[in-house]
């Protein structure tokens, strides 16, 4: 049964012997061999008659194309069949058939009119020949295994890189798409509620909620986004919000310019800032302060706090919501397993700390 990509695997197999590289090997090996010759006949004093390295090199070159040139057909011919124990058989026939010939060839060419065929000679020629060109072909063919081998390996390699970057990339864009209507409901809930109850309020918190999805929707879409578009879209949202706690909100964002462009996942501060309005914050008639930093812990990492001075932990607050599980799987998905986000009650409020390696 002949394998069904037969022909473009023979072309391969074929070419896959018969190379430049095979060639310059061939030609080193067989260029060896004539200069120990020639040394060997100038040692003993042979002199007369003696050819020239190059002569005697390309004497031997013939051959050793030959036998490559049959090696390689009986290649392309194995290609287009599944692999058996018999193919070591033809590799070995064959080259025994390409030495015998080429010997046979040699004594014929070279023998004088009426000198005898040394049969021996012969035979024990063609069968050293044959020795070392079966251990050259084999070395050959366990050399182009290894290196399908390591091409199998790397491509599959390859592979599972690219079916893991689309996995996280699926679940990415599955958390965004569950982080988006929870973040945007709340926010035009707010602005409902204040067309209701203020108009003119409510226009203007309607157009700034405008302008804010306009800087802040672009980069939902993506995979990612930076420190510094996140920072710009919770500056956003909290003047969205102070709009409507008035002075019962203040805000402070510190942070380190260049950590500006560290990658993030969209939405991942929103969701803590958001989380501190809601239970920390919103509940407490006087209000309170929420502090943003940013800031380098080390060498290789960059830690980003959401703090705010309200009620602290409740009912409420023990990290296993929708939001911040959410982030937390999110942050990991992007950074592995050396991203965090960790609560720490404070003595008034909640601090909530991501923790993200920085990637240079």
């Amino acid at each position: 049964m002949l394998n069904p990509s037969a022909p473009s695997a023979a072309r391969q197999a074929f070419w896959g012997v018969l190379n430049g590289r095979t060639l310059l090997v061939a030609l080193g090996l067989t260029g060896l061999v004539a200069l120990t010759r020639l040394l060997s006949w100038w040692g003993s004093g042979r002199t007369q008659g003696l050819p020239s390295l190059a002569a005697l090199t390309q004497a031997l070159l013939l051959p050793a194309v030959l036998v490559l040139l049959a090696a390689a057909s009986t290649e392309a011919f194995l290609a287009r069949r599944p692999a058996r124990r018999s193919d070591w058989g033809w590799r070995v026939g064959v080259v025994v058939l390409c030495f015998a010939f080429v010997s046979a060839v040699r004594t014929v060419w070279m023998r004088a009119p009426g000198e005898p065929i040394y049969w021996g000679y012969f035979l024990s020629r063609t069968a050293l020949f044959s020795l070392f060109g079966s251990a050259a072909y084999a070395l050959l063919v366990l050399g182009r295994r290894d290196a399908l081998a390591r091409r199998q390996v790397q491509s599959a390699q390859r592979q599972r890189d690219r079916l893991r970057t689309q996995q996280m990339e699926a679940q990415l864009l599955a958390l965004n798409t569950q982080i988006e209507p929870h973040f945007l409901f709340n926010t035009l809930a707010t602005v409902k509620r204040l067309i209701e109850t203020q108009p003119e309020r409510g226009r203007q918190m309607l157009a700034r909620l405008i302008a804010y999805l306009r800087t802040s929707l672009p980069s939902l879409q993506g995979q990612d986004s930076d420190l510094g578009q996140e920072l710009e879209g919770v500056r956003n949202y909290l003047e969205l919000q102070q709009m409507r706690m008035g002075a019962r909100l203040r805000f402070d964002i510190q942070a380190e310019p260049d950590l500006l462009a560290l990658r993030l996942p969209p939405l991942v501060l929103a969701t803590l800032v958001e989380n501190a309005l809601k239970h920390g914050l919103g509940p407490l008639p006087q209000g309170g302060t929420l502090v943003l930093r940013a800031y380098r812990q080390g060498a290789g990492v960059a830690v980003i706090e959401v703090e705010d001075d309200g009620q602290g932990f409740g009912p409420s607050m023990g990290g296993t919501g929708l939001g911040l599980a959410n982030t937390r799987a999110r942050l990991q998905a992007s950074f592995g397993t050396r991203a965090r986000l960790d609560l720490e009650a404070l003595q008034r409020g909640v601090r909530a700390r991501i923790t993200v390696p920085l990637v240079s």
